[in-house]
C-alpha cells in the first residue's frame, strides 16, 4: 500500500489549520507541518510501503492548478520571477523521514504508548543495520521517554514540546522486522 496524496491547506479554519497557503503566518506553518509529521507516522503504523506528498513545491498562491484546489506545500517558488523559494516547515519534517530512512528499511516492533494522544513514534532497521526511532511530540510540553532496546539496554531522552528528532542506534540480533 502506497499513502498518495497527503497535503495541508485544504481545510477550511473552523475545521483545521485552514485552506491555501500559509507563508506569513508561522504558528499555522508549524501547526501544518505537525499534521504532516503526524500523518506519516501514523501511516507508516498501518503497514503502507511509502508515503508520497499531493505537492512537494508549489506557487506562493498554492498553485498551479486546474482544479482550483489551492493547497499548501513543503516548498513555495516565487511565482513572478522564480528566483526565490521558501522552504516551509514541512519540508524540515519531511527532510527527518527522507534523510534518516533509506530505500530498503525495514520497520521494526515499538510498542505505542497508550497514554499519551499526542505522542507519535515509528522505527525502522536500515540497510546498513542501523534502528532509526522517529519521535514526534505534538503536546505543549515536553514528554520523557524511556526506550528499552531488545538487547535489554535502556536509554531516556526528553522530547520538547511542538518537536520532531530523530535517534539512530546500532541493531541488535534480536531486533524484530515487522
Amino acid at each position: 500500500m502506497l499513502a498518495t496524496e497527503a497535503c495541508e491547506g485544504y481545510l477550511p479554519s473552523w475545521l483545521g489549520t485552514g485552506s491555501g497557503v500559509s507563508l506569513t503566518d508561522s504558528d499555522k506553518s508549524w501547526s501544518r507541518a505537525e499534521n504532516h509529521g503526524h500523518d506519516i507516522i501514523e501511516d507508516i503504523n498501518n503497514y503502507v510501503a511509502g508515503w508520497t506528498d499531493w505537492n512537494l513545491a508549489l506557487d506562493t498562491t498554492g498553485g498551479p492548478n486546474w482544479a482550483e484546489n489551492y493547497v499548501d506545500a513543503p516548498i513555495l517558488v516565487d511565482e513572478k520571477n522564480g528566483a526565490e523559494f521558501y522552504k516551509q516547515p514541512m519540508f524540515y519534517i519531511m527532510g527527518h523521514f527522507s534523510k534518516f530512512i533509506p530505500a530498503g528499511s525495514k520497520r521494526i516492533e515499538f510498542p505505542k504508548t497508550t497514554t499519551l494522544s499526542n505522542f507519535h513514534r515509528c522505527a525502522f532497521v536500515t540497510p546498513d543495520n542501523r534502528v532509526v526511532i522517529q519521535f514526534m511530540n505534538r503536546a505543549s510540553s515536553a514528554v520523557t521517554v524511556s526506550v528499552k532496546q531488545t538487547d535489554s539496554k535502556t536509554f531516556t531522552l526528553s522530547i520538547p514540546a511542538h518537536s520532531i528528532q530523530t535517534v539512530i542506534l546500532p541493531a541488535s540480533t534480536a531486533t524484530k522486522i515487522l
